[in-house]
């Protein structure tokens, strides 16, 4: 039983880190796309803080429904896991909502760089196309 849970936690670990890995690659590529838009909200007086805070909460958003949506199949792959889960039940919705706050904070988190680096564009160079 023990190894069990050893290896379902494994797993948790290996999901989280992909999910991490995965929202930080879309929001890198989101900057990249919206880079002209980004540099003419810059021109127009938005600040550092503003576009930032646009980018994590862009992130906060698909991060939920990505919960929302993930929300069913968790339900239904923790009553296939019944036999592993002692102190807890398959419908426990403090798990449930514990992995979704996780899930949030990680992809803000992962979100952290990409949303940096879009602060951080030059109007003028996003304005020509150069960058």
């Amino acid at each position: 039983m023990r190894t069990s849970a050893v290896q379902v936690l494994s797993f948790a670990v290996a999901g989280l880190v992909l999910a991490l890995i995965g929202v930080y690659g879309v929001l890198a590529y989101e900057v990249g796309q919206r880079r002209r838009e980004i540099g003419i909200r810059t021109a127009l007086g938005a600040s550092r803080r503003r576009i930032t805070a646009m980018m994590l909460l862009e992130a906060g958003k698909l991060a939920m429904i990505g919960v929302l949506v993930g929300l069913p199949a968790a339900m239904i792959a923790m009553g296939m896991l019944r036999d592993v889960l002692h102190p807890t039940s398959p419908t426990d919705a403090t798990v449930y909502a514990m992995v979704g706050a996780v899930t949030v904070l990680v992809a803000v988190l992962a979100a952290w760089v990409p949303a940096r680096r879009a602060a951080r564009v030059d109007p003028v160079i996003a304005m020509k196309g150069d960058a």
